[in-house]
Protein backbone atom coordinates (compact mmCIF):
# COMPACT_ATOMS: atom_id res chain seq x y z
CA UNK A 1 0.00 0.00 0.00
CA UNK A 2 1.23 3.59 0.85
CA UNK A 3 1.92 6.74 -0.93
CA UNK A 4 3.24 8.84 -2.78
CA UNK A 5 3.38 12.48 -1.29
CA UNK A 6 3.95 15.84 -3.46
CA UNK A 7 5.56 18.62 -1.34
CA UNK A 8 6.45 22.37 -2.18
CA UNK A 9 9.48 24.30 -1.26
CA UNK A 10 7.84 24.82 2.23
CA UNK A 11 6.95 21.44 2.88
CA UNK A 12 3.34 21.15 2.50
CA UNK A 13 1.64 18.33 0.55
CA UNK A 14 0.57 19.47 -2.66
CA UNK A 15 -0.49 16.67 -4.08
CA UNK A 16 -0.70 12.39 -3.53
CA UNK A 17 -1.15 9.33 -5.71
CA UNK A 18 -2.45 6.15 -4.28
CA UNK A 19 -1.51 3.59 -7.15
CA UNK A 20 -0.58 3.87 -10.88
CA UNK A 21 -0.28 1.43 -13.47
CA UNK A 22 1.84 1.03 -15.99
CA UNK A 23 2.10 -0.94 -19.21
CA UNK A 24 4.46 -4.01 -19.05
CA UNK A 25 4.33 -6.53 -22.36
CA UNK A 26 1.24 -7.41 -23.32
CA UNK A 27 -0.42 -5.70 -20.01
CA UNK A 28 -0.14 -3.67 -17.15
CA UNK A 29 1.59 -3.61 -13.81
CA UNK A 30 0.67 -1.99 -10.09
CA UNK A 31 3.76 0.27 -9.83
CA UNK A 32 5.03 -0.85 -6.18
CA UNK A 33 6.16 2.48 -4.72
CA UNK A 34 8.11 1.27 -1.66
CA UNK A 35 10.34 -0.56 -3.80
CA UNK A 36 10.95 2.02 -6.59
CA UNK A 37 11.83 4.52 -3.34
CA UNK A 38 13.90 1.82 -2.18
CA UNK A 39 15.63 1.09 -5.36
CA UNK A 40 16.72 4.40 -5.90
CA UNK A 41 14.04 6.09 -8.46
CA UNK A 42 13.59 9.42 -8.57
CA UNK A 43 9.73 9.35 -7.55
CA UNK A 44 8.99 12.64 -9.62
CA UNK A 45 9.92 10.01 -12.62
CA UNK A 46 6.99 8.52 -11.99
CA UNK A 47 4.20 11.37 -11.74
CA UNK A 48 4.58 15.14 -12.62
CA UNK A 49 2.38 17.58 -9.41
CA UNK A 50 2.79 21.39 -10.57
CA UNK A 51 4.69 23.64 -8.34
CA UNK A 52 6.12 20.09 -6.12
CA UNK A 53 9.85 20.88 -5.27
CA UNK A 54 10.04 16.73 -4.09
CA UNK A 55 8.48 13.54 -3.50
CA UNK A 56 8.31 10.44 -1.18
CA UNK A 57 6.95 7.50 -0.35
CA UNK A 58 4.85 7.24 2.74
CA UNK A 59 3.18 3.86 3.89
CA UNK A 60 0.17 5.04 5.30
CA UNK A 61 -3.15 5.50 3.61
CA UNK A 62 -4.24 9.86 4.63
CA UNK A 63 -6.52 10.21 1.74
CA UNK A 64 -7.54 13.97 1.26
CA UNK A 65 -6.07 14.65 4.91
CA UNK A 66 -2.39 14.31 3.33
CA UNK A 67 -2.84 17.82 2.45
CA UNK A 68 -3.02 18.95 5.81
CA UNK A 69 0.54 17.65 6.73
CA UNK A 70 4.01 19.05 6.22
CA UNK A 71 6.74 16.60 5.78
CA UNK A 72 10.14 16.22 7.38
CA UNK A 73 12.96 15.11 5.78
CA UNK A 74 16.59 14.01 6.14
CA UNK A 75 18.66 12.41 3.29
CA UNK A 76 16.01 13.11 0.91
CA UNK A 77 13.65 10.64 1.86
CA UNK A 78 10.27 11.61 3.65
CA UNK A 79 11.30 10.89 7.87
CA UNK A 80 7.66 12.09 9.17
CA UNK A 81 4.36 14.59 8.93
CA UNK A 82 3.46 16.86 10.95
CA UNK A 83 -0.33 18.17 10.67
CA UNK A 84 -0.51 22.03 10.63
CA UNK A 85 -3.45 22.55 12.92
CA UNK A 86 -3.06 20.19 15.72
CA UNK A 87 1.11 19.41 15.75
CA UNK A 88 0.55 15.53 15.59
CA UNK A 89 3.38 13.63 14.20
CA UNK A 90 3.56 10.47 12.49
CA UNK A 91 7.21 9.18 12.12
CA UNK A 92 8.18 6.51 9.90
CA UNK A 93 10.61 5.05 11.83
CA UNK A 94 7.91 4.48 14.30
CA UNK A 95 4.88 2.86 11.83
CA UNK A 96 7.96 0.61 10.43
CA UNK A 97 8.39 -0.94 13.63
CA UNK A 98 5.00 -1.21 14.20
CA UNK A 99 4.69 -2.75 10.51
CA UNK A 100 7.77 -5.44 11.76
CA UNK A 101 6.36 -6.34 14.94
CA UNK A 102 2.86 -7.00 13.36
CA UNK A 103 2.54 -11.16 13.37
CA UNK A 104 2.75 -13.16 9.71
CA UNK A 105 0.14 -15.09 9.58
CA UNK A 106 -0.14 -17.75 6.71
CA UNK A 107 2.94 -15.83 4.84
CA UNK A 108 1.40 -12.01 5.26
CA UNK A 109 1.46 -9.05 7.61
CA UNK A 110 -2.45 -7.86 8.13
CA UNK A 111 -0.84 -4.25 8.37
CA UNK A 112 -4.45 -2.18 7.68
CA UNK A 113 -4.79 -1.28 11.06
CA UNK A 114 -1.87 0.71 10.54
CA UNK A 115 -1.40 2.24 7.54
CA UNK A 116 -5.22 2.42 6.37
CA UNK A 117 -6.61 2.31 3.50
CA UNK A 118 -9.19 3.79 0.80
CA UNK A 119 -12.15 2.61 2.74
CA UNK A 120 -10.71 3.75 6.09
CA UNK A 121 -7.72 6.57 5.73
CA UNK A 122 -5.58 7.40 9.10
CA UNK A 123 -7.30 10.01 10.12
CA UNK A 124 -5.26 13.27 11.03
CA UNK A 125 -6.41 12.86 15.05
CA UNK A 126 -5.23 9.34 14.97
CA UNK A 127 -2.94 8.46 17.94
CA UNK A 128 0.79 8.17 17.88
CA UNK A 129 2.21 4.75 16.93
CA UNK A 130 3.97 3.37 20.16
Amino acid sequence: MGSLLAYDTSGAVIGTLEWLMVPKDEGYVLVDFEASANAGIRLRELWEVAGAMGSGYWPEYLGGAAHDYDVRLSGGQITSLVHRRNGSRRDLLTIQAAIAATPIRDGARDIRAIVGGPDRPVRPDAPELR
